[in-house]
């Protein structure tokens, strides 16, 4: 830009020079007009100011980590003057991590038309990936002036879990231990869910006899029924994150998905638990569909993460201390051990204690 002003000024002392020397009419009138023409670039600058709009857009809301997402930065400009250059500022984090990016895209702001330029990312933790316009820079048309206007415009784009993350995997008895045996084969009298069918043995129920099954093997079949769920369990997570191994927590909310999952094949009621470091509260939300996990996943991601390795825990233990069910407190193993059965997840660096 000062390369401009040098060459504008230099550009008037030479027409003044020349005025001094050759007293011309046309001389006269060419210097007032160079020294009007900054003035008129300057109002038009700010005029359409005013009728410029600064949007960026997400191609997709929702992706997996390390898939890339494109994302338009757009100017538009509702006036029928053009602007020789806008630079949009922006920033791109996750939320819950310390990892600004910044960004600067230069743009022409061409007469009643909408200019975009694309950048492509890709988020390599879970979360909230935030593309947020800071700032945008207009200048004048003879690139003599600028102006920063200051923005809050942004695009988000959900990084969610993978579904193939794999994990040891276990079932809960009603009692919430850990056991080997799959639940669906230990028997009970829920008849929600059928464990197997087996031949009729004398003494059984005969309201256990599957009759349409039995006329095809012209002999008596009977259904066996699951262990019923008859306690609530809770899986509650930390939303402790160390600086300096984030992969730790990254490693937090995929196994959270992975076990929520699970639990929604399994058919259990459950709920998932975590402390709003934001409003030092308990949030508590119940779990029965692939949905209902996906959007409580998705309201992790809008909450602070915590300095303290073990508050979740301390502020739930505090409000629900005599609270019956089952415990699951999916934490960081770096933390202070928790009362509790230690569940072998198959991960070294996240443990999940059963109470």
């Amino acid at each position: 830009m000062w390369n401009r002003w040098i060459n504008y000024v230099s550009l008037m002392i030479l027409l003044v020079i020349g005025l001094l020397f050759y007293h011309h009419y046309l001389l006269m009138l060419f210097l007032v007009f160079m020294f009007i023409l900054p003035i008129a670039s300057y109002i038009t600058m700010q005029m359409m100011i005013k009728k410029m709009k600064i949007t960026v857009k997400a191609e997709k809301t929702s992706v997996g980590k390390n898939i890339p997402v494109d994302v338009y930065f757009a100017v538009q400009n509702n006036f029928p003057v053009p602007l020789e250059k806008v630079r949009i500022n922006a920033v791109i984090y996750n939320y819950f991590y310390e990892n600004e990016d910044n960004y600067s895209i230069n743009l022409s702001a061409l007469p009643n038309k909408e200019k975009r330029a694309k950048i492509s990312l890709s988020g390599v933790y879970c979360g909230r990936l935030i593309v947020e316009v800071t700032d945008y820079v207009v200048y004048d048309f003879l690139g003599l002036f600028r102006k920063k206007i200051k923005s809050n415009v942004r695009a988000e784009v959900y990084i969610m879990p993978s579904k193939e993350q794999e994990y040891e995997k276990f079932v809960l008895s009603p009692k919430g231990i850990s056991e080997d045996e799959e639940l669906q084969t230990v028997k009970g009298d829920d008849v929600s869910q059928i464990s197997q069918i087996r031949d009729y043995i004398p003494g059984d129920r005969l309201s256990n006899i599957h009759w349409k099954l039995s006329s095809k093997k012209e002999e008596l079949q009977v259904k066996e029924y699951s262990m019923p769920f008859s306690e609530d369990v809770v899986l509650l997570v930390e939303l402790f994150i160390d600086k300096e191994n984030p992969l730790i927590f990254d490693e937090i909310i995929e196994v959270l998905f992975s076990i929520g999952n699970d639990m929604v094949m399994q058919r259990r009621r459950f709920s998932i638990s975590w402390c709003s470091n934001s409003e030092y509260d308990m949030y508590s939300m119940e779990v029965n569909t692939t949905d209902d996990l996906l959007s409580v996943i998705k309201d992790i991601y809008f909450e602070k993460s915590s300095n303290y390795n073990g508050a979740t825990y301390e502020m739930y233990t505090a409000v629900n201390g005599d609270s019956k069910g089952t415990l699951l407190y999916l934490s960081d193993g770096y933390g202070a051990d928790k009362k509790g059965t230690k569940i072998d997840i198959g991960s070294e660096r996240v443990v999940l204690t059963c109470q």
